[in-house]
């Protein structure tokens, strides 16, 4: 489902010295994205710490105006002309004489999918529909006059007990007179999701037999989740042919809705609902919603999905 939004509508937080920050993208905003794209503003004379998580990799384009980038190893005056990339542990000082407009973001690593899948065809999905690897965002930059200095992979926390995979790349501009040769087409990204592809297959069919083990096209029950994974299981697995009293989520954005006629419902409006078993319709996040739901002292039966869990 796509996100609409104007930049105007997000609130603007204080940021550093004369500084202000909007976060456009965010999980949630877009529940289990893995890019975060925010917006900086610098007035004249403002100062901004940059300190990049050991796990973590920010890259930023400036929009407009000019700025000085300050680090232990120097400093580069930048312009609307420059991506930079800051790597993990990376700390220094964005600085602005005059205003100064720019983005960062975070890119997912499409060769490594068949590496760290936890849910079948989650990659695949409605709101990331541009993949890439190291080679092809060379070649995507390349291909807009972009020269990459350098390139990289790396992984993130996508949950606390799993690991997401990134790729990415520094590029600038070209000097006066320099041209920059296309980058050659990367045939090794479609074996890799040809292996994505099979091993979500694969996945697929241990949820499927586990649904089925547990009896759960004959049931009724509450569904826990609205995601992506949720639809593929509501239409891959016997949990579409259960009976679903209602859906919950944590994700306010839902309640009021219905999903194939079925009402999404607050988690504490289940304590006037009868104790019927809560599915967990995720696969990445099964043992915190179940956490969430013990928290909450509520006492349907938890049941999740994900095979080889109890």
């Amino acid at each position: 489902m796509a996100v609409h939004f104007n930049e105007s509508t997000v609130n603007a937080e204080s940021n550093g010295v004369r500084a202000r920050r909007q976060r456009l993208l965010t999980r949630e905003r877009i529940s289990g994205t893995n890019i975060l794209l925010d917006r900086l503003t610098l007035d004249p004379g403002s100062a901004v710490e940059l300190a990049v998580p050991p796990a973590s990799l920010v890259w930023f384009q400036m929009l407009e105006g000019q700025a000085t980038l300050e680090h232990a190893n120097g400093a580069e005056r930048l312009s609307d002309s420059h991506l930079v990339l800051l790597p993990p542990r990376f700390r220094g000082t964005l600085a602005s004489g005059a205003a100064a407009v720019l983005l960062h973001a975070e890119v997912p690593d499409a060769a490594k999918y068949a590496d760290f899948i936890v849910a079948p065809f989650l990659d695949f999905n409605t709101e990331h529909i541009n993949h890439f690897s190291v080679a092809t965002l060379t070649r995507l930059f390349a291909s807009r006059g972009w020269k990459v200095v350098a390139s990289g992979e790396k992984t993130i926390a996508s949950s606390p007990t799993t690991r997401y995979p990134c790729a990415w790349v520094l590029a600038e501009l070209p000097g006066p007179g320099e041209t920059v040769g296309m980058a050659p087409p990367d045939h090794a990204l479609r074996m890799a999701l040809s292996r994505y592809v099979t091993a979500s297959h694969a996945l697929l069919a241990r949820v499927i037999a586990r649904c089925e083990s547990l009896g759960i096209a004959s049931r009724e029950i509450i569904v826990w989740g609205t995601g992506q994974t949720t639809a593929i299981l509501l239409a891959e697995t016997p949990l579409g042919g259960a009976r679903i009293r209602a859906f919950t989520d944590s994700n306010p954005m839902h309640y009021g809705r219905t999903i194939a006629g079925v009402p999404v419902v607050p988690p504490d409006a289940l304590r006037a609902m009868p104790d019927l078993p809560i599915v967990i319709g995720s696969l990445l996040h099964g043992g915190e919603i179940a956490d969430a739901i013990a928290a909450r002292g509520l006492a349907n039966p938890v049941i999740r999905l994900d095979p080889g869990t109890p």
